[in-house]
């Protein structure tokens, strides 16, 4: 990473298991059908972030039948020029206006169709805010992320080569109380 630009640290929360392959060999990205479409997603290092970042680690991990979440710690370097900023209050307010719009128009959905609505919204957000700011292909999208029904500061990084792994931290998913055993 040798462009000019901001560096920026992000904490992704996922297995133990998948934590090790993250580090080994790098991000990959498997999917389109997350809230701002392909990337990899990122929480700030701020209180939320890191509770929603273990939340998520704990929810992968049970997923796998694993014992152990991660929380992989990664940092990225942009330029302003590279970066969708949807955390900018006329940006929020718009994407209030699509979760709005999206309940009331559709109450019907079920909520996997009513998420990928909301998703393909999204996009179209992205794709107007590149337009108004003259971006051709922005390298990362700033936005608050959920999680459940929570939501952090976040990032969606766009293009694996540009992360780098700085490590990881393991989350016991199911903590061992006073005087019990796991056996």
């Amino acid at each position: 990473m040798l462009m000019e630009g901001k560096i920026y640290s992000g904490l992704h929360g996922t297995s133990k298991s998948a934590s090790e392959k993250i580090c080994a060999e790098g991000f990959k990205i498997f999917s389109d059908d997350h809230y701002f479409g392909r990337g990899v997603y990122f929480y700030q290092p701020l209180q939320k972030g890191e509770k929603l970042a273990k939340a998520l680690a704990k929810s992968r991990a049970k997923q796998r039948g694993e014992n152990e979440g991660a929380i992989v710690t990664a940092e990225f370097k942009f330029a302003a020029d590279e970066i969708v900023d949807l955390l900018t209050s006329d940006n929020v307010q718009r994407l209030r206006r699509i979760h709005s719009i999206a309940s009331s128009k559709y109450p019907h959905l079920s909520r996997e169709k009513y998420n990928t609505l909301c998703n393909r919204m999204h996009m179209a957000l992205v794709v107007k805010v590149c337009e108004r700011g003259n971006l051709r292909a922005p390298g990362m999208i700033q936005a608050n992320l959920p999680f459940g029904r929570d939501y952090a500061p976040g990032y969606v990084v766009l293009d694996t080569a540009l992360i780098k792994v700085v490590g990881a931290i393991y989350i016991n998913v199911y903590p061992a109380r006073a005087g019990s055993s796991l056996c």
